[in-house]
C-alpha cells in the first residue's frame, strides 16, 4: 500500500499543526515519501542534500491505516508517528538516532501531552508504547 496525494497532504498538514504546537515552526518542510521501504519500522525520517534538501520522511501506511481502526485512531496514530520522527528531524545535530537529546525533547514534548517521561526501553518507540490502551481506536475483531 502506498500513499496517495491527499494522504500526503493530510501528513503534510499534521505535520504543519505539530511544528506549529511544539518546535515554533522551526521544522523545515518534509518530503513525505509515498512509499514504506521493507523495515520493521513503522516510519523514518533521512536528511535530503537536495534538491529539495530537507528531511525525507515516509510513514508505513499498513500501520497507520490497519482495518478496524477508528478515523480518530488513525489520525492519533499518524500524528503520534510524524511526532517521533520531527524530534528526529529537530535533534539532528545531535548525531545520534536516540540519544539524549532525542529523549529530552520527548520528555519535554511528552509532559504536555501528559505521558510520563521518556527511558532508554520507550525512547525508541515514543510516544506509541506510553500511550494508554485503545488510544489508537482499534476496534475488537468479532470471532465468529
Amino acid at each position: 500500500m502506498d500513499w496517495d496525494r491527499p494522504h500526503i497532504r493530510w501528513l503534510n498538514s499534521i505535520w504543519d499543526q505539530q511544528n506549529t504546537r511544539f518546535f515554533s515552526g522551526q521544522l523545515p518542510a518534509p518530503v513525505f515519501s509515498p512509499h514504506a521501504p521493507r523495515v520493521a519500522a513503522a516510519g523514518g525520517a533521512v536528511l535530503c542534500p537536495g534538491p529539495p534538501a530537507g528531511p525525507l520522511v515516509w510513514i508505513d501506511p499498513g500501520w497507520v491505516m490497519q482495518p478496524g481502526r477508528t478515523p480518530e485512531g488513525t489520525t492519533r496514530l499518524a500524528a503520534d508517528l510524524i511526532l517521533h520522527e520531527q524530534v528526529h528531524v529537530f535533534t539532528w545535530a545531535e548525531g545520534t538516532s536516540h540519544g539524549p537529546s532525542f529523549a529530552s525533547k520527548c520528555s519535554e514534548i511528552g509532559a504536555t501531552l501528559g505521558l510520563p517521561p521518556v527511558t532508554p526501553a520507550t525512547c525508541r518507540t515514543w510516544p506509541v508504547s506510553l500511550r494508554a490502551p485503545g488510544f489508537y481506536g482499534l476496534t475488537p475483531s468479532v470471532s465468529r
